[in-house]
């Protein structure tokens, strides 16, 4: 089966490697503490199909099939239904399929346009967007495709920018937002294009350092990550941590994190940081942001960095494990899980300091946590590569107890596994 660019470019990415460190915590087959989130469920996304897991049992229930590839996954606001993107294996078109959660029974695919990676739902669980890349390859312009979840009709898709990333929706839900790079009638760069939701059209694109977004939770700013390739002015910094957020001579380019308003789509003064961020998260309690650095091969250790959304101001780059690709924070905000290629960074959140790392297998691909924040499950998506040839094995998730930080038995799953979400 083809694997879509955005798919096969992040497996690539975070492709096993041999990572060394100190404190590393080993894969147990202890059990992690079994007593939160009972009547949860964990939902995994494999070739062909999604599995259930009880969560307390952590044992898999019987699959749901699913068609082509599903690659994300979106649940309405009452989990009462999954909506789940797929590709399709003849890549001419994309699949989006509703599944019901009470029955767990597949409805009718929704035909979309090609590669759709990403989903997002409104906040009155009314309607589903789609973002699609088209051909795959990030040639051509993307495509925003509105679902309205009563008719399970696909509405007309928005044109955007190539290779369109994460749907930000507006707590009031009436604007989604979209980070995509550009295309013929915008110029090279990325951009951010605002799409009103009631009118169905595009606004005009705002151009972005990077692609890398996060809303605030009252959905009032966007923050965007990048590189300045420009000497500028050192990072901005808190005066007590000013001297550990750059060590040494500055190099010809530094980070920027750039904040947006949503209500006037007016970019702010960009914060500076060290090296060349690649993902950020913002807090559940809207006050901190943090922002991986990924300085490259070779290069010096990879850091999260904090960011006071306050005072806009830098603080302590804090270490994580070499390969880490995306960062999370759990639901009470807490702890934040910076995910590796088989490592998963624990930071305590309150002192911006690293908890514990956590081994599990390799790769890792994505993680969600139950509602008391006391549990983390990870998936990981192992492969090889002969030529030009991909092959998959089972992938694996596994029950990380987020105060102990002891990882349990693997669960295996299907192959190709690509996402998963807790529902309560």
């Amino acid at each position: 089966m083809q694997l879509g660019a955005q798919s096969l470019t992040r497996l690539m990415l975070i492709a096993a490697v041999t990572t060394a460190g100190c404190g590393v915590q080993a894969a147990s087959t202890a059990r992690p503490d079994a007593t939160s989130g009972r009547s949860a469920t964990v939902y995994v996304l494999s070739a062909g199909e999604m599995t259930p897991i009880q969560v307390g049992s952590d044992r898999p229930q019987k699959q749901i099939r699913m068609p082509g590839l599903p690659v994300a996954m979106v649940v309405t606001p009452n989990g009462d239904r999954a909506y789940v993107a797929s590709l399709a294996q003849n890549g001419a078109s994309g699949l989006v399929t509703p599944v019901s959660l009470v029955t767990r029974v597949a409805g009718r695919p929704i035909r979309v346009p090609p590669y759709p990676m990403y989903l997002a739902i409104t906040p009155d669980g009314r309607t589903v967007y789609v973002a699609s890349q088209i051909d795959g390859d990030n040639q051509y312009p993307g495509q925003i495709t509105p679902i309205d979840v009563a008719t399970g009709k696909a509405g007309s898709p928005i044109r955007v920018g190539i290779d369109p990333g994460p749907i930000l929706i507006t707590p009031d839900g009436k604007t989604a937002y979209i980070a995509n790079s550009g295309f013929s009638t915008q110029g090279s760069g990325s951009y951010l294009t605002p799409i009103s939701i009631a009118a169905g059209r595009a606004r005009k694109p705002i151009s972005l350092p990077g692609t890398g977004v996060a809303m605030t939770p009252d959905g009032t700013t966007i923050y965007a990550v990048g590189t300045d390739y420009g000497a500028g002015p050192a990072p901005t910094a808190g005066p007590d941590r000013a001297s550990s957020a750059w060590v040494g001579a500055r190099p010809a380019r530094t980070g920027v994190v750039v904040p947006i308003s949503t209500a006037t789509s007016r970019t702010g003064k960009p914060i500076r940081i060290p090296g060349n961020p690649s993902a950020i998260a913002v807090a559940p309690d809207g006050r901190t942001a943090y922002v991986l650095d990924d300085p490259g091969p070779g290069a010096r250790p990879e850091t999260a960095i904090p960011v006071s959304v306050i005072t806009h101001l830098a603080g302590r780059p804090v270490p994580v494990a070499a390969q880490s690709f995306d960062i999370a924070f759990a639901p009470d905000g807490k702890t934040a899980y910076v995910l590796g290629s088989g490592i998963i960074t624990q930071i305590r959140v309150a002192a911006d300091t690293v908890q514990r790392l956590i081994r599990v297998a390799k790769p890792s691909v994505a993680i969600a946590f139950t509602p008391d924040s006391r549990i983390a499950y990870v998936v990981s998506s192992p492969y090889t590569i002969r030529g030009d040839r991909i092959s998959f094995g089972r992938s694996s998730v596994v029950r990380v107890s987020a105060a102990t930080g002891i990882a349990g038995a693997s669960i295996l799953v299907g192959r190709e596994a690509m996402a998963l979400a807790v529902v309560p």
